[in-house]
């Protein structure tokens, strides 16, 4: 139960971060999400992100959202933190809904600092989990051979 709240919440922080920052990129992704085989919590809480930021943009005054997107300009022009937040976005993304990611990832023609980071997120977890299941693969190897040895004595 608490895994897959834990799901819940990354997706939702993923979906409000992108109708923020990536608004274009997030419409795909929500309509992805929703045409889904299996939707997880992951997909649902990032749906749920997304639909929370449309609600609380369609709240504000003019007057806060030109404070907001001032504020938030300040704090999202460092290319290292856009790009750490879609690394971030990119491992989850592939972790826990791979075909979205990759989806996502291959419909952007202009890729600026944030689509690299989720490309490079993608990568990193593929990568990670390319040598688990090695070093899995490696045990069980392992374990045969001695199995193997036992039989002959």
């Amino acid at each position: 139960m608490e895994q897959q709240e834990n799901r819940f919440v990354r997706g939702f922080n993923s979906g409000y971060f992108l109708a923020e920052h990536e608004p274009e990129l997030g419409v795909k992704v929500i309509h992805a999400a929703d045409n889904a085989k299996d939707f997880s919590e992951y997909a649902h809480g990032l749906v749920s992100g997304y639909a929370e930021y449309a609600n609380e943009k369609s709240h504000e005054t003019k007057e806060q959202i030109a404070t907001h997107t001032q504020e938030t300009t300040t704090k999202t022009n460092d290319p290292e933190t856009v790009y750490q937040t879609g690394f971030n976005h990119g491992y989850l993304l592939t972790k826990y809904e791979p075909e979205l990611a990759r989806q996502i990832i291959t419909s952007q023609k202009n890729p600026n600092d944030y689509h690299q980071g989720l490309t490079a997120g993608k990568q990193e977890y593929e990568i990670e989990s390319l040598n688990d299941r090695l070093k899995n693969l490696a045990r069980s190897k392992g374990n045969d051979k001695e199995q193997d040895k036992s039989k002959e004595r």
